[in-house]
């Protein structure tokens, strides 16, 4: 609980990299991030992110914040890299640049989280490999229910594909309810011509099923073969 880090960590050969705890063991149980905030450069290979890189059980974010560079492989996001089981994210934002190569989110790259709310990101996204999403990469399809509330995202995002607004990958298991959501695109760019995998859109990237409600989407969607404003 309230707890402020502003560093420059390089650790590019390191898995399991954050800037206010790298990895829970997996003798911790459920925790909880208050009030945490993270300001700085971050470098690492895979589950990389500004607050925790993994935690080892449940994790809630309640009104956290990262500003800054973060750039890893797969499993990279601006609060946690992976969450490996139910948390909530409310009341926090994230703004800066998020590097990777595999499931990168503005929050969390790679989510199993159950609610998301009153959260924003001004991002932008540079994936080499697939699923971006503005708040979320890739929901698990361990993940049964998600409902995102009240949140919106900003910025620009470019991966192979599986790149969407809000998520980049709805995990096939996944019942999700999304409510006063709103993401702006400034170029949401998927470089595959004919994915066989995932899709890519203004809200979600690739999608089994899914609730919207009062939800808006605008900006340019750019594609290997067209361009979409």
């Amino acid at each position: 609980t309230d707890v402020t880090s502003k560093v420059t960590i390089n650790c590019a050969a390191k898995n399991y990299v954050g800037g206010i705890v790298g990895r829970m063991s997996t003798a911790d149980k459920f925790i909880s991030f208050t009030d945490c905030h993270y300001e700085g450069e971050l470098a690492g290979g895979s589950s990389i992110a500004g607050i925790i890189g993994a935690p080892a059980a449940g994790v809630d974010f309640i009104g956290c914040s990262v500003k800054g560079t973060i750039s890893g492989k797969a499993n990279v996001g601006g609060l946690a890299g992976q969450n490996p089981t139910h948390g909530v994210v409310q009341n926090c934002f994230v703004e800066g640049t998020i590097n990777a190569s595999g499931a990168v989110g503005g929050l969390i790259g790679n989510s199993y989280s159950t609610l998301v709310e009153n959260c924003y990101t001004n991002v932008t996204i540079v994936n080499a490999g697939n699923i971006a999403g503005g708040l979320l990469g890739n929901v698990n399809p361990a993940t049964t229910s998600l409902e995102i509330k009240n949140c919106f995202a900003t910025g620009n995002y470019e991966g192979v594909c599986g790149v969407g607004g809000i998520i980049g990958n709805l995990g096939v298991k996944t019942t999700a309810k999304m409510s006063g959501v709103f993401s702006w695109s400034e170029s949401l760019k998927a470089n595959k011509t004919n994915p066989t995998n995932y899709a890519s859109g203004a809200i979600i990237g690739n999608i089994t099923s899914a609730a919207l409600t009062n939800c808006h989407a605008g900006g340019k969607i750019v594609t290997a073969s067209e361009t979409i404003e």
